[in-house]
């Protein structure tokens, strides 16, 4: 197909203007509604109430609720969160002969009961460099909408179970690169791998959703810090403002509060630090069909010693300049530099983000 190298160009550039080599493992956020452009219509996200537990040397736990309210008709969305991303430092490929579906990571309930998550592929539409047509390519995958993307847009697809285990682009011979079917070319040209789940809603229903996951915080090469970073901005993609929220981070493990360095926010509230506190979920989330059936429910009573917490009310993120790409956070190539044991800032790129830098060897 004559487009295969010129988009692998034009996917790499385009990474380095919006990630940098520091960017690697760091990668959660709120949940997206698929296939709906900027937002949801009329589904709103009513509360959110995230818990991440910072280890040292170990991944970091996310146990995050959502309670959503469907201010309309029924209606049934699939939403999702980037699991990986392509970035400067992953090169062409992605590592998905590991993939399976459904995925055990992470474990989502829609009030209180398990659902199965599935792969979803985000990639970017751009005709002009290839040899098939949107008709083609919903021949061979399944799309989340039917209609033709713009130029430039994202969209989100699904492939059969048996395609994970058979893509490996290291491993391809110049044979096997030359007869290469449609379905192997959109699993190289792959941007995003997601973590996607179905939830219904009837007509005015609220609806409570809970991820829990474990993800590595960013690490630079050099440096003696790593990043904890949480986006807000992507909570924009629901219909209004965010009703109210919480983000706690805890130290964890033989993890200490000063090991928290330093803590940043933008386009958000400050951060409170709290020190004696038990932790309480928030009324609307327990309040919910299915609380008692999370993970956040287990977390009430737990003794805190010294935490940050960010809340917020009617809280309408800034939406990132990689809002049209990815809806994921990515960090810009000035955003984290490190200098004479310090840090210097630049929140181009941070929209709606709070950050937070360990102490390494914690």
């Amino acid at each position: 197909m004559k487009s295969l190298l010129v988009c692998f160009v034009l996917l790499i550039v385009s990474d380095v203007a919006s990630a940098d080599a520091g960017f690697l493992n760091s990668i959660t956020q709120n949940p997206v509604p698929a296939g709906f452009g900027i937002s949801h219509p009329f589904i709103s996200m009513t509360c959110e109430d995230v818990f991440i537990e910072v280890f040292p040397d170990e991944p970091a736990e996310l146990t995050a609720a959502f309670l959503f309210t469907n201010t309309g008709p029924a209606d049934t969305v699939v939403m999702y969160f980037p699991i990986t991303v392509r970035t400067v430092t992953t090169g062409p490929g992605l590592p998905l002969w590991q993939v399976i579906d459904p995925m055990g990571n992470p474990e989502v309930k829609v009030n209180g009961v398990p659902v199965d998550v599935h792969p979803l592929i985000g990639n970017t539409w751009y005709p002009e460099y290839l040899d098939y047509t949107w008709e083609e390519l919903r021949e061979a995958v399944t799309t989340i909408v039917e209609a033709e993307p713009d130029t430039g847009e994202t969209f989100h697809y699904s492939v059969a179970p048996e395609c994970w285990n058979i893509y490996d682009f290291w491993e391809l011979t110049a044979n096997a690169w030359a007869s290469r079917t449609l379905t192997d070319e959109l699993m190289i040209l792959i941007q995003s791998l997601n973590a996607c789940w179905t939830v219904p809603f009837g007509k005015g229903e609220e609806v409570l959703v809970e991820y829990c996951l474990a993800y590595s915080l960013s690490s630079p090469y050099e440096g003696s810090y790593s990043t904890l970073t949480y986006p807000l901005y992507t909570g924009a993609s629901w219909n209004g403002p965010i009703g109210s929220g919480r983000i706690t981070v805890v130290p964890s493990g033989e993890m200490d509060f000063r090991d928290f360095v330093e803590w940043h926010s933008v386009s958000m509230p400050e951060a409170e630090v709290a020190i004696g506190m038990e932790f309480s979920p928030l009324s609307e989330i327990a309040d919910a069909t299915g609380y008692k059936f999370c993970r956040i429910s287990e977390l009430a009573g737990m003794n805190l010693d010294s935490i940050l917490i960010w809340e917020f009310t009617d809280f309408e993120p800034v939406v990132s300049r990689s809002w049209s790409r990815y809806f994921h956070f990515a960090p810009g190539p000035l955003d984290q530099r490190f200098y004479d044991g310090g840090l210097r800032y630049d929140s181009t790129g941070w929209a709606s983000t709070l950050r937070v830098h360990v102490q390494k060897g914690s």
